[in-house]
């Protein structure tokens, strides 16, 4: 029997769950379906696995050679569609089984133009929450001078209150998945490719109300929209094009001039402060900070040494007061943890955590990282006693309860890579790196700089650790600098390690690592007790610090 059902895929802000969520769909057959899978300017990896899956399992591929809007690919495939129904999923949802089926028998049922599954997120892993149960929509004001608010039901409530849902009306559903009677978007003509990448949802659900047609939710169907799973590095260019502030200005202006909307309205406000926060989850760049991609090298003058100076650097960058304030914090918290330790050439160690700062200052990162470059050494060189689990704890709880949770999984992480840099590497090929990950490398870069520029690497016996795995990271360097686009970061690494000592220069210290001074002796500060406590408190490896991300 002849499918009644195509689904249609399109990507909605990443590529890298490409394969999961695929796989996911496929796996389910309890309803026939046409598939057509619609992609643009995913990496290479991607690209031939949908076209080896594709052939595999014979479904149509559209591939386009840039990003996609998500109307736009949507309607690519719209001419291919033979089917009653079509179903519209995001390339970033898993589904449950038997999901189609009730889906299209809710439609037959109801005759409804439009039907959405109970809508849960996860990070893919752990058990998820309700996203939405069905949306509501109130409009006040006049046709020309609108106020459309949402809403989502039953948002971030646990799974137990699904057993009270039961089918039923509302107002709008969501592009991760929903079925849409083919013959209604014929009378459309299509989405509307002026609504590129918010408000999608909202367009289509003002185009059926128009017309006096349904919308279920039926919440015996689900789907997991993976909103929480860490971020892939590869993903990064696309969701800064999808997310740009450019894109959702213009999405937004579209959808208020078709509905008559006000286009800053107190119905908008929310919208916009989503959208701005969604993408700045996201961005290694503090917000406002211009021109990072246009950074030149730095020299050895370039890198503040002091926090009086680090603060006036970031003033002069862009950095807000707040932002500011936060640094100051950080260094308070670094002189308990560090004010009375040495580099190996006998540099105080604060001075190097501003030096580190100061790098990523320069190159304008986000106020969270430059936090983390401060506090880096926090589980590695902070004094732990003779108990030092409980020590490690308590330097835990300082960092989440001044700096929050992403901050202490930032400096735990960076720990774990200069722990063991050759493991850490060899677990993570460039191509599966994180965001998270990629924040490491920078941090690492900035610190290698640091070190380069204060003359350690040709006054010490550090210059050892060159042969021994320890610079393992610095084959991830220019790629997460050219990632990024700020391939100085990694241009400034190499001509700071190319600083040598003045020809017949002979004196030299013989230590390789960081010290204490205390009554009158040396002691090493660096302790063996990070990864025993990591494993007992973490698990055998600790956890992956990924990124979690608002969504919507």
């Amino acid at each position: 029997m002849r499918p009644r059902v195509t689904i249609i895929v399109t990507q909605r802000e990443c590529m890298s769950l490409t394969a999961r969520s695929l796989d996911s769909i496929l796996s389910d057959r309890s309803e026939a379906f046409d598939l057509i899978y619609v992609e643009g300017g995913s990496p290479l990896s991607v690209r031939e696995y949908l076209q080896t899956k594709s052939a595999e399992e014979a479904f149509r591929l559209i591939q386009h050679p840039t990003f996609l809007w998500p109307n736009v690919a949507r309607n690519l495939a719209l001419p291919y569609v033979t089917t009653e129904y079509v179903v519209f999923i995001d390339n970033d949802v898993l589904i449950e089984q038997g999901w189609l089926e009730r889906l299209v028998r809710a439609a037959d049922e109801t005759g409804a133009a439009m039907v959405g599954p109970l809508y849960l997120w996860s990070d893919g892993t752990s058990t998820p929450r309700i996203h939405m149960a069905g949306g509501r929509l109130t409009i006040e004001g006049t046709p020309s001078n609108r106020e459309i608010f949402e809403q989502h039901e039953r948002i971030n409530e646990s799974l137990e209150g699904r057993a009270s849902l039961v089918r039923t009306s509302c107002d709008y559903l969501e592009y991760h998945c929903m079925l849409v009677r083919t013959d209604f978007l014929k009378e459309l003509g299509g989405l509307d490719e002026n609504i590129v990448c918010l408000h999608e949802h909202i367009d289509i659900a003002l185009e059926a109300r128009k017309r006096n047609l349904l919308i279920i939710l039926e919440p015996d169907a689900a789907v997991d929209y993976l909103a929480f799973a860490p971020f892939a590095f590869s993903d990064l260019a696309f969701y800064n094009w999808r997310w740009s502030a450019t894109a959702v200005s213009a999405s937004l202006k579209a959808f208020c001039e078709k509905w008559g909307a006000v286009e800053n309205g107190a119905s908008m406000k929310p919208v916009h402060q989503f959208a701005a926060k969604h993408r700045n989850d996201v961005n290694v760049f503090a917000p406002g900070i211009q021109n990072c991609a246009e950074a030149g090298l730095l020299n050895a003058t370039d890198v503040r040494q002091t926090i009086y100076s680090l603060l006036t650097q970031a003033y002069a960058r862009g950095y807000s007061p707040s932002d500011i304030l936060l640094f100051g914090k950080a260094y308070n918290a670094a002189t308990t943890l560090f004010g009375d330790g040495y580099r190996p050439c006998g540099r105080p160690f604060l001075l190097h955590v501003v030096g580190t700062a100061s790098v990523l200052v320069a190159f304008g990162f986000s106020a969270r990282v430059v936090v983390s470059s401060l506090l880096h050494a926090a589980y590695s060189h902070a004094p732990v006693g003779s108990n030092p689990m409980t020590s490690l704890d308590a330097v835990k709880q300082m960092l989440v309860s001044h700096f929050g949770t992403r901050v202490e999984q930032t400096v735990r992480a960076y720990t774990r890579l200069q722990s063991n840099p050759k493991l850490w590497c060899d677990e993570r090929p460039f191509e599966n790196l994180t965001l998270a990950d990629a924040e490491l490398i920078a941090m690492t870069i900035a610190n290698a700089i640091d070190e380069h520029f204060a003359g350690e690497f040709v006054f010490t016996d550090k210059r050892l650790s060159e042969a021994s795995g320890e610079t393992a990271w610095k084959a991830y360097a220019g790629p997460v600098a050219n990632g990024l686009d700020i391939p100085a970061l990694a241009l400034t690494l190499t001509a700071a390690s190319n600083v040598s000592a003045p020809e017949g220069f002979l004196l030299r210290r013989k230590f390789n690592s960081s010290f204490r001074q205390f009554q009158g002796a040396s002691t090493p500060m660096t302790h063996p007790h990070f990864g025993q406590w990591d494993n007992e408190r973490n698990g055998p490896g600790g956890t992956a610090a990924g990124l979690t991300r608002l969504a919507g």
